[in-house]
């Protein structure tokens, strides 16, 4: 009787334990704000911003319109302008905010459009900007100045980041290509880009811009590239641990393809993707996915370090699983907050999109 006694105690202590384990392991949410669609439906939304006052502006992708929502989800306006003119797009593509700029990336045409806001719902035209880049992916609103992210050949060299200042209208380029892939500045970034996009696609990169620093990170290596923008030098930090897979780059031909595309079905799992990467003062946060096979969904793990790239802790983000290993966050230094935009399919068929707010900056 005494040794049951001893192993029911045992027990509990050891589910106490696991329990009190996780939840160290495990940021909760602060709040969930459901987005509402009885005056219109989301169609297909993956990009967001949050405005200073936590309103929320969303990318519709589907139905080519811009949603705007107030900080407890209600909805406020819509607006579309699809066209070849000024101030118009043909691919929507990723929005970003910085007070009071507004911009949309029409992927399609590869230019930036850019509003004002004015007052609380309205977003005035402002100009249409084209890249010096025909492939940008990605980009960050930063007061005057505009961070680009895509390949673009300069003095003989490729970089990845270039900067248009709103104001001289001069284009400033940063980072040799090469560097992104762990490679020495005068490498051809090409063969691994290249190498990593036929098995896994597109080497999708994120940016944040703090303090007079560009923070750039990929989808293929657990690393965070932090650019000073004054003297144009980077440094380059990560902490690789054993939650975190480096994705496998299986080098194929061209003929190799279709087996190649087999693989990485297969072994996709396996494997971790970086989704993000974003500072404020004294810390960085970078984002990864794992898959998860028992609830057959990917879920996200947030690296935190402090100001000078040292590695302080990870933990997991709870209640975001995600059908594809890619993150749709926002995180605003008005708040100190992190944003995920998270979708829930229900038995019915009915799909509920709603915003999940993690406190990251005490």
């Amino acid at each position: 009787m005494r040794f049951f006694k001893r192993i029911v105690f045992f027990s509990a202590f050891l589910i106490l334990f696991q329990v009190y384990v996780l939840s160290l392991n495990t940021r909760p949410y602060q709040a969930k704000i459901t987005l509402s669609q009885k005056e219109e439906i989301i169609a297909y939304s993956q990009h967001f911003a949050v405005l200073d006052d936590e309103c929320f502006l969303i990318n519709d992708l589907k139905d080519n319109k811009i949603m705007l929502y107030n900080q407890n989800g209600r909805f406020l306006k819509s607006w579309k302008t699809v066209g070849q003119g000024p101030g118009e797009y043909q691919g929507m593509w990723r929005n970003d905010y910085s007070k009071p700029y507004m911009g949309v990336l029409d992927l399609r045409v590869q230019k930036l459009i850019l509003y004002r806001r004015v007052g609380l719902s309205d977003f005035q035209w402002i100009e249409d900007i084209f890249s010096a880049s025909r492939h940008v992916k990605n980009f960050k609103l930063d007061k005057d100045k505009i961070i680009f992210d895509g390949p673009v050949f300069y003095k003989n060299s490729y970089y990845f980041i270039h900067i248009r200042d709103l104001q001289s209208k001069k284009d400033e380029y940063y980072l040799p290509a090469a560097v992104r892939y762990g490679q020495k500045p005068g490498a051809d970034y090409q063969k691994p880009d290249g190498e990593f996009r036929r098995l896994w696609g597109p080497p999708w990169s994120y940016l944040d811009v703090f303090d007079g620093y560009v923070y750039s990170a990929w989808i293929g290596m657990l690393n965070v590239i932090k650019i000073n923008m004054i003297t144009k030098e980077w440094t380059t930090f990560g902490h690789k641990t054993e939650n975190y897979s480096q994705p496998k780059v299986w080098k194929v031909s061209m003929a190799d393809l279709k087996k190649a595309s087999r693989w990485s079905k297969e072994n996709r799992a396996k494997f971790s993707f970086v989704t993000g990467v974003f500072a404020d003062r004294d810390m960085v946060g970078l984002i990864y996915m794992n898959h998860n096979s028992k609830k057959s969904c990917w879920e996200p793990v947030l690296q935190h370090y402090d100001g000078v790239g040292v590695f302080v802790k990870e933990e997991k983000l709870a209640g975001v699983q995600n059908t594809w290993p890619r993150l749709d966050y926002y995180y605003s230094r008005d708040t100190g907050c992190l944003y995920v935009l998270n979708m829930t399919e229900f038995d019915s068929g009915e799909v509920e999109f709603e915003i999940l707010k993690y406190q990251i900056r005490q």
